[in-house]
């Protein structure tokens, strides 16, 4: 009979781990997978119908006891069931440890080991985990070939517009990821990008600078290393299709480290527009580089601050470069795993 797998996830509507189920759960091969949802979450949202509409079978836990989760999904028959949240918001990691399934995962939806000898498997890749990190795991490691993950851009994501310093005659450098992985050594680095590329700009947007106080203080934080005021906008926030128009506006996405971004180096990469990014020392700092090497971009992935800084400054100055970027991105990653849904469900399954 096909493998039936179980799904947990408080994240399936808008939310990164969101746009990753809908671009697999919906793929499963049906003479292979059997993929049964459950959703901890009341929200709904055009990214939920998608993967309900993908699903074998769809049932909401969130009003549901541990106890009672597990007798459905033992009644269900599953025989692997995946964790989506991690240590995260609406996780049912307590379900996991009554182990209602004989081969429990985790995968997509966390940075790293659960540090539950409940959880038997982590699926990762070699980016996220090289062998000599395994000890660091209870977990045993299933590794993708390619991808971590695989995307599914939404329907309403804008065209990928021309060069921004074609029309406006400087480099803007932008990041959209959270603000909590805004580190000092971030600030330093971006400083010394803004340094070395005069008249440049950079364009900071997540949901937190639409508080004075936090515009303030970074503001204050580039003015302590000598960049003025006048070279940086924050935005606060934004509706997705709106986010993703804000890429046009960009030319050189700037990563975060130790944390890096995740989906928002995706989406960045979807409209047109290269990462400079540095791996961190785990997980969490991985998956940018991830994403890159798999787009086929390995190029764009630093080894530390200063080729960061080298690699940003070089872009910066090639134009010519920047254009072809531009122009190929998106098709680059058409190709790839992140965007071949199929071939990465079959490797997936």
């Amino acid at each position: 009979e096909p493998l039936r797998v179980g799904y947990v996830s408080g994240d399936f509507h808008r939310h990164p781990v969101g746009f990753f189920a809908a671009a697999v759960i919906p793929n499963h091969d049906p003479a292979r997978v059997k993929a049964f949802c459950y959703q901890n979450h009341i929200q709904e949202d055009d990214v939920t119908r998608q993967i309900r509409s993908g699903s074998t079978q769809w049932r909401n836990i969130a009003r549901l006891g541990d106890e009672a989760a597990a007798r459905q999904i033992q009644a269900d028959g599953i025989d692997v069931l995946v964790d989506l949240s991690g240590h995260t918001g609406y996780n049912r990691l307590p379900l996991f440890a009554l182990r209602p399934a004989p081969v429990q995962a985790t995968w997509a939806g966390y940075v790293g080991t659960t540090g539950l000898s409940a959880i038997d498997w982590l699926i990762a890749n070699h980016d996220h985990v090289p062998v000599e990190d395994e000890k660091y795991y209870p977990e045993r490691i299933a590794r993708l070939p390619h991808s971590y993950v695989a995307y599914a851009p939404p329907p309403y994501a804008p065209a990928v517009g021309s060069l921004p310093v074609s029309r406006q005659g400087y480099v803007t450098f932008g990041c959209f990821n959270n603000v909590r992985k805004l580190s000092r050594g971030v600030i330093d680095a971006w400083a010394l990008i803004l340094d070395q590329v005069p008249q440049s700009r950079l364009v900071l947007r997540t949901n937190a600078f639409g508080d004075h106080g936090v515009r303030r203080r970074y503001q204050e934080m580039f003015a302590d290393r000598g960049i003025a005021g006048g070279r940086i906008s924050f935005l606060g926030e934004a509706q997705h299709v709106d986010l993703l128009a804000s890429y046009g506006n960009i030319d050189i996405a700037l990563d975060t480290f130790p944390y890096s971004g995740g989906l928002t180096t995706i989406e960045a990469l979807w409209m047109g527009v290269p990462v400079i990014t540095m791996p961190g020392p785990t997980f969490a700092g991985r998956h940018s580089a991830s994403h890159l090497r798999a787009a086929g971009h390995p190029e764009l992935v630093a080894g530390d601050v200063r080729s960061y800084v080298g690699l940003a400054v070089a872009l910066a100055g090639d134009i010519a470069q920047l254009k072809s970027l531009r122009s190929r991105l998106r098709q680059d990653m058409q190709a790839s795993g992140l965007l071949d849904h199929r071939a990465f469900v079959a490797a997936l399954e």
